[in-house]
């Protein structure tokens, strides 16, 4: 079993940057698995889950075929404090049972661009710069980014 360091004291500024940041350094990646909102339907309460909860319930089939659903029961809540004016961690569940990954270039959700890498792409395409130019300059701005060409094109449409 492994165990997720994250800081369960600190305030964070949104739930996303929160999943994406902290899951990635450690090797894991945290999804929402479930949200609740207030009544003006502003999110306040967001359940992250490692991707690999649940169990695979596919029947048998010709093909030969994978998941990555093995069970995974780490669990944290995050919910906003209006008193600091940002997220808190609560702990359910911090402890995996698979090794964290050395290396998350091929996971979907850690290729995602953020905000800001989205409003960036969109910059530079509107000076009609190649995607694989933008795809340089995000690499430029943050080395460890794991996006490919086909993040770019996704941004795109």
């Amino acid at each position: 079993m492994m165990k997720d360091r994250l800081l369960l004291s600190e305030v964070y500024s949104g739930v996303d940057e929160l999943a994406i940041a902290r899951g990635c350094e450690n090797g894991y990646v945290l999804v929402r698995r479930q949200s609740k909102t207030n009544e003006t339907g502003v999110v306040i309460k967001v359940w992250l889950k490692c991707d690999h909860w649940g169990v695979y319930k596919g029947e048998p089939k010709v093909r030969r075929t994978g998941s990555k659903k093995f069970g995974c029961e780490f669990e944290l809540i995050g919910k906003y404090e209006r008193s600091c004016g940002g997220w808190k961690l609560c702990e359910v569940n911090n402890e995996h049972n698979h090794q964290g990954a050395e290396k998350l270039g091929g996971h979907p959700y850690a290729m995602r661009l953020n905000e800001s890498k989205t409003h960036l792409v969109e910059q530079l395409s509107n000076q009609n710069m190649l995607p694989r130019d933008v795809l340089a300059a995000i690499k430029d701005q943050n080395p460890d980014n794991v996006s490919n060409l086909r993040s770019i094109y996704n941004c795109d449409n």
